[in-house]
């Protein structure tokens, strides 16, 4: 597997021999240990539990995760994320609001990690 995504950081151990050499795993910082850990990897960790309850909606941290995620590895244009959830959330003005907030707070924790 070249790319773990991790939302509950207890998973570290079990997903972590499953990344190539050279792969990422991005998870969630909250609660994570990475000793005795095997390395050969890039470990981005992210704090999408604190950044959502921060953000006064912690159901969001999912969608955290998946701002650091379209960040770190560029595999998909944000602005399609962005566009999905317009359209799934076009009638829930408050769940749409906070989902976006949380996806582009999730691009800039990784964007400011990168520089």
């Amino acid at each position: 597997v070249q790319v773990v995504l991790l939302l509950d950081s207890s998973q570290f151990k079990d997903y972590e021999c499953r990344v190539c050499p050279g792969g990422v795993i991005i998870a969630e910082q909250t609660g994570l240990n990475t000793e005795g850990s095997t390395g050969g990897y890039r470990l981005y960790k992210v704090n999408a539990l604190e950044t959502a309850a921060g953000m006064g909606n912690i159901m969001t941290s999912n969608i955290v995760m998946l701002g650091a995620y379209t960040a770190i590895t560029k595999v998909i244009n944000p602005k399609l994320i962005e566009a999905e959830l317009y359209r799934r959330y076009e009638t829930k003005e408050k769940v749409l609001a906070d989902n976006v907030k949380a996806f582009k707070k999730g691009i800039a924790l990784c964007r400011a990690t990168q520089s």
